[in-house]
């Protein structure tokens, strides 16, 4: 992979779908705080070689003034979705979350379509790795403004998984 190729194509998925409105999303961009990210500049990029070896490295690093940090892989190097996001789950269990982050994963053969949007970005595969805690705080704040309204149960709960869940009364106080 050609860092400036991949840096490109993820600048424009951000900036061309991640923070733009959506009428199927009830006028919400796919990710809300996309583009504060980019108007902070605290996102960053990295071209991934071994998941289980990248995911112990991030485990132990601070993401500092980075709200995310993007691991990119090739399609070929992991072209068995399944296997992929389980050990996404695992190594979010095992390491990613007893250091208050967690890795969300994106595969080019697993659509996540939320409302007929489709959310992939359809060339990488991608883990997305955020501060957990910030991450529990921003849903519990744009889940109280109906960001979440029409979206399928089953997919909330694939992204609430190692996450607090907004819908738990407990997790809203």
């Amino acid at each position: 992979m050609i860092y400036s190729k991949v840096r490109e194509n993820l600048d424009n998925w951000i900036k061309k779908f991640l923070v733009v409105p959506n009428d199927k999303l009830n006028g919400w961009s796919p990710c809300p705080y996309a583009q504060s990210a980019i108007n902070k500049s605290s996102y960053k990029i990295f071209i991934g070689g071994d998941i289980e070896f990248d995911i112990k490295t991030m485990g132990k690093y601070s993401l500092g003034a980075d709200e995310v940090v993007i691991l990119v892989y090739e399609k070929f190097d992991y072209p068995d979705p399944d296997y992929f996001f389980n050990l996404v789950k695992i190594l979010n269990e095992l390491i990613l979350t007893k250091n208050d982050l967690i890795g969300l994963g994106d595969h080019p053969e697993s659509l996540e379509i939320v409302n007929g949007v489709c959310f992939n970005q359809g060339e990488y595969v991608l883990i997305l790795i955020q501060s957990l805690s910030d991450l529990n705080k921003k849903t519990k704040k744009i889940w109280k403004s109906k960001f979440y309204e029409n979206w399928p149960r089953e997919y909330l709960n694939e992204i609430f998984l190692h996450r607090e869940d907004p819908r738990n009364k407990i997790a809203q106080k």
